[in-house]
């Protein structure tokens, strides 16, 4: 006994701390609660978070662009609940061109799908779900999203299928603005055909006037024929293959569709009377509708297959046409490759021609008769050089060149590598890149790469005049091409610096032209100091073109 109430004293006393404990942790949540709550909250909210990219990792969903237009635009959107595998993607646009898209087509051929498509995956977006979609969508900034789908019919209420839509259409026209998403399915159906396709056009009416955006899709001749002939409405289809009894659920933009109830009627073994019976209670309203439906259709698949075709056959002329520039381009530059190197060769070989020749004039120089066949031979190799110059700059591409830096000018004397002598510049030609330079009688055109500036070397300067004849000064002055005033100046320096190389006779190569320098050089002659006579030039002596001084 004793053993036993002691076992139950300490199952008191453990009741007891137990009791203790729970009210000072209730104490410590009750004074703690803001703070829980906070994290609770927060955990919600994470969780949510995680659940949105699990969900779009899992089915590869994108997050769409939203836009302030009201503009739905779905690429390749899939409904969420259809399998990957099975799910036929869905692309279409409102509120750009048009506000209103008008689905027609057969019974399950998937227009209720695409509504709920829409409705859903813009909800999706504006709440932060991804979307399973393409990467460009884009989904409108809708205040609201207003669905009528499905048959509403209720015993309880005394409310017909006709009823029920009723009720839920009159309340969606209430609350729409331009900012709302309307989605109405089998719009007019469940009562009189007539009555609902007039009712159906209204409804799509008010809809327009309002400039809010909407898809409905309806089985009624006249309503398709409506969106067909209204601007502002674009009509779409559900294809279905009749040969197969199946729907193909690609949604074709710009086609109004067919029922093909009496089709899939035939197909599925109903007797041909049955059908030609029906066909005969059709009115011709409806068949001609019906036909041209039919003849858009048959046009529309025209029209695909002669696009096909039109890229495919674009696509090959474009690859002809790469396969033949790549052709051209190789040809062009094995062609020009070959004329710059004929060119060159042809450079270097007037290159050597004309160091030759200014051996040769060195050499002949000293030989007063043969000075104007010198001229005659210099004349025509220039002559040539430049038609070989100006031949290959029209025939060879050359890329581009940076403007050569000239530290030169007309007047300066340049060094010449090709006849290894100085000679002054006459004319610079930048865009040839070439320099005309005049080295005694001899005048040539040579590359700007062929000259050199370098310092000649002058006379030392002393108190006492010292003349050595360390001066290069040859025996005659050509002036022709210059103005008078301008050739008694060089006239002058010319006969001062032939005195001190002890010249007794210099040629003074005026040119005949018009007189006008001839007359100014005889009348300079007249009064120079250093002249004791002059007379005209001789035979082999440029005759009137040069004038004979004989120096004191």
């Amino acid at each position: 006994m004793a053993l036993n109430n002691k076992m139950r004293e300490l199952e008191i006393k453990e009741k007891e701390e137990i009791r203790k404990i729970l009210l000072r942790i209730t104490d410590y949540i009750r004074n703690s609660k803001e703070d829980i709550d906070k994290i609770g909250e927060a955990i919600i909210t994470l969780d949510i978070l995680n659940a949105r990219s699990v969900y779009g990792i899992e089915k590869k969903c994108v997050v769409p662009n939203i836009n302030n237009r009201e503009v739905l635009s779905l690429v390749e959107a899939r409904h969420p609940f259809i399998p990957a595998d099975r799910v036929v993607p869905l692309t279409f646009e409102i509120g750009k061109d048009y506000n209103t898209l008008l689905i027609t087509g057969p019974n399950t051929g998937g227009k209720t799908v695409a509504l709920k498509t829409a409705g859903l995956l813009t909800l999706m977006a504006l709440t932060g779900i991804p979307i399973p979609a393409h990467e460009h969508s884009s989904i409108g900034f809708f205040t609201g999203v207003f669905a009528d789908i499905g048959d509403e019919q209720s015993i309880e209420q005394s409310l017909s299928s006709f009823s029920a839509h009723l009720k839920n259409v009159q309340e969606i026209l209430e609350n729409v603005t331009k900012a709302s998403l309307v989605l109405l399915d089998e719009l007019g159906s469940g009562t009189d055909p007539a009555e609902g396709s007039a009712f159906a056009m209204a409804v799509i009416d008010y809809l327009k006037d309002r400039k809010c955006k909407s898809i409905i899709t309806t089985h009624y001749s006249e309503v398709k024929a409506h969106g067909y002939n209204e601007e502002g409405i674009e009509t779409a289809s559900m294809e279905f293959n009749v040969e197969t009894l199946s729907p193909t659920y690609r949604l074709m933009i710009g086609i109004p569709g067919e029922s093909n109830a009496l089709t899939i009627a035939r197909r599925l073994g109903v007797s041909e009377e049955v059908i030609n019976k029906a066909k005969s209670y059709i009115s011709d309203d409806n068949k001609k509708i019906e036909k041209m439906i039919s003849n858009i259709k048959d046009k529309a698949d025209e029209l695909d297959e002669m696009k096909k075709q039109v890229e495919f056959l674009k696509q090959s002329a474009q690859r002809d046409k790469d396969a033949f520039e790549e052709k051209l381009r190789v040809i062009e530059k094995e062609k020009n490759e070959i004329l710059k190197q004929a060119y060159e060769k042809a450079d270097i070989m007037m290159r050597e021609m004309q160091s030759k020749a200014a051996a040769l004039v060195e050499k002949i120089q000293k030989e007063e008769n043969k000075k104007e066949d010198i001229k005659n031979v210099q004349k025509s190799l220039n002559m040539l050089r430049s038609a070989l110059q100006e031949d290959k700059s029209k025939n060879v591409e050359v890329k581009p060149k940076v403007a050569r830096k000239i530290d030169y000018k007309v007047g300066d004397r340049l060094f010449v590598n090709s006849l290894n002598q100085f000679a002054n510049v006459i004319k610079i030609n930048k865009a040839k890149e070439t320099v005309q330079v005049q080295a005694g009688i001899l005048k040539m055109e040579v590359s700007m790469d062929d000259v050199k500036v370098v310092q000649e070397k002058k006379q030392k300067e002393y108190n006492t005049f010292v003349h050595k004849k360390t001066t290069s000064v040859r025996n005659e002055i050509d002036l022709r091409g210059k103005m008078v005033d301008e050739g008694i100046f060089e006239l002058e320096n010319y006969l001062d610096r032939a005195v001190m190389n002890s010249y007794t006779e210099v040629y003074i190569i005026h040119g005949k032209g018009t007189g006008a320098l001839r007359e100014g050089v005889l009348n300079y002659l007249k009064k120079c100091p250093y002249v004791k006579e002059y007379r005209i030039g001789g035979h082999g002596e440029g005759g009137l073109g040069c004038t004979v001084v004989t120096l004191k």
